[in-house]
């Protein structure tokens, strides 16, 4: 008989334990979603305000080239209200083993087009430097995935395509 009152109990404990365990799941999985759709929205009102930074880590030229992974922290394109600040690192050939680097500060831009379709936004801007150098960066966000893809036009030089990260500033 006491043998049979443990096992009962033993039981009972068990059950219990498996009811919280399942609703501890439930709400993390809650909390999950509530923090996803928090970062949503934080990004989404960014990229709509124009405050938000890009950061690179990996590039690739269109033709063919393979994508090289990007080990520094600086390679970033922020962009404000009021400016934009661009340190990129620049590939001029196939393969270069020391890329180039684009850095530059600029207040001169345009904003061409925010597009939201669902999960991506498409944000098209242009920036223009001192010498006479333009480029007009095409940023698409998956906000799903949290992919960022930033690809890099310049008036002369070739285009890059850069994968990375969002934030908001």
């Amino acid at each position: 008989m006491k043998k049979l009152f443990l096992s009962v109990l033993m039981l009972s404990l068990a059950t219990a334990a498996m009811a919280q365990n399942n609703t501890s799941k439930e709400a993390r999985a809650a909390q999950r979603a509530a923090r996803q759709e928090q970062m949503t929205q934080q990004l989404t009102s960014a990229l709509q305000n124009h405050n938000f930074t890009f950061s690179a880590s990996q590039v690739s030229t269109p033709i063919g080239g393979m994508p090289q992974t990007l080990n520094q922290w600086n390679n970033y394109v922020e962009v404000y209200p009021e400016s934009i600040q661009v340190s990129l690192p620049y590939i001029t050939g196939s393969v270069d083993l020391a890329p180039l680097r684009i850095e530059f500060t600029t207040t001169q831009f345009t904003f061409w087009e925010d597009m939201n379709n669902g999960s991506q936004w498409t944000v098209v801007f242009q920036t223009e430097t001192g010498a006479n150098v333009k480029y007009v960066f095409h940023l698409n966000y998956d906000t799903n995935s949290g992919l960022a893809t930033l690809t890099l036009v310049p008036n002369s030089g070739n285009t890059l395509t850069y994968t990375g990260s969002l934030q908001a500033n």
